[in-house]
């Protein structure tokens, strides 16, 4: 028989955390986890950046450092980073480095990416043409970060189910619940019918397709002062509300205040890592490769350079030479209102 005391015992053992002096308990949470780990770490020692979140979750779980990525909401983070928890817990995805092919699915077929030059087995996917793992895994991520659900076959356009994708790229769990979540954010970004509220973050639909103002019944439940935000530009409503301007300063904000990278191949230093795009104004983020850039709104598809912002010719290419070619850098971008 269990006593009082011992019941009383048990709960000051389960939340009571002994920690020494210059010692804190820095908490992770793998994608598929719904506990919480905990890890003693000195003040001195703690992580401070991805690489280091990376290097102390690999000795707790004893694993390489290159098999853990470490994620906020569903992006991957950067090893340089330093913003990398949510409420105060870090989230982190065990992948996989070595992607196989069960022997009986190997094709001699070639990789519809690289060709003869893919590095590893190919895979035979539904639509009987082939991919190595990795690509076929890096292929539909980058598809999920151009905010594109449709994931098909370079050859064939054939859409691939993601039950095929997750197997075929041999994901791990981990892998397969962060792509899941991902495809998810993407759908509901792009659903006119759905937003996400400002301010608690539940997802509403609104009963007339007129009215902007639009009232959260779980913030007003709550009474939270701010529960009415604007369906267009999905920020908080007040008086004299004006979607344009709130957008151009919200836009202009992340121009001014945007991280300066280099251009790799042409070696240009101190770009804003963000642009607005010259002919539509869409906000464009260089995440790698070279200067050249295409805008991602479907109805511009606007070609220029990264650095100078110069326009593309009439040959097709761009005004300041070619994609491996020095030139200046445009300022920081003014919009207007």
């Amino acid at each position: 028989m269990v006593t009082a005391e011992l019941k009383i015992a048990k709960l000051l053992i389960f939340h009571f955390n002994f920690v020494f002096p210059g010692y804190y308990i820095f908490t992770y949470r793998r994608v598929t986890g719904i506990s919480i780990c905990t890890i003693d770490v000195s003040q001195a020692d703690g992580p401070r950046t991805v690489r280091e979140v990376k290097s102390t979750v690999s000795k707790s779980l004893g694993i390489k450092t290159d098999e853990i990525e470490v994620i906020k909401d569903t992006t991957i983070l950067r090893n340089d980073e330093k913003e990398f928890r949510t409420d105060g817990v870090t989230e982190i995805m065990i992948i996989r480095k070595d992607r196989r092919v069960p022997i009986g699915e190997r094709t001699s077929k070639e990789d519809m990416f690289d060709g003869d030059l893919a590095d590893g087995d190919r895979i035979r996917m539904s639509c009987g043409h082939a991919a190595t793992p990795e690509n076929l895994y890096r292929y539909c991520l980058y598809k999920l970060n151009s905010c594109d659900l449709s994931i098909k076959c370079m050859e064939c356009d054939e859409v691939w189910e993601f039950p095929e994708i997750s197997k075929k790229a041999d994901m791990t769990d981990d892998e397969s619940v962060f792509f899941s979540r991902k495809m998810t954010k993407v759908a509901i970004d792009y659903n006119n019918d759905i937003r996400q509220c400002p301010t608690c973050g539940i997802h509403c639909t609104r009963l007339s397709p007129d009215n902007k103002q639009v009232e959260c019944v779980y913030c007003k439940r709550d009474g939270k002062s701010m529960y009415s935000f604007c369906w267009e530009c999905v920020l908080p409503w007040d008086a004299g509300h004006n979607c344009e301007k709130n957008n151009i300063n919200i836009a202009q904000h992340t121009l001014d205040n945007c991280e300066r990278v280099k251009m790799k191949y042409s070696n240009i230093s101190n770009v804003p890592k963000v642009r607005a795009c010259p002919n539509c104004k869409l906000l464009i983020e260089h995440t790698g490769g070279c200067k050249t850039m295409d805008c991602r709104n479907p109805a511009c598809k606007h070609t220029f350079c990264f650095s100078c912002l110069k326009p593309m010719n009439k040959f097709g290419g761009l005004q300041c030479g070619n994609y491996n070619s020095k030139c200046t850098v445009a300022p920081v971008q003014k919009l207007v209102i």
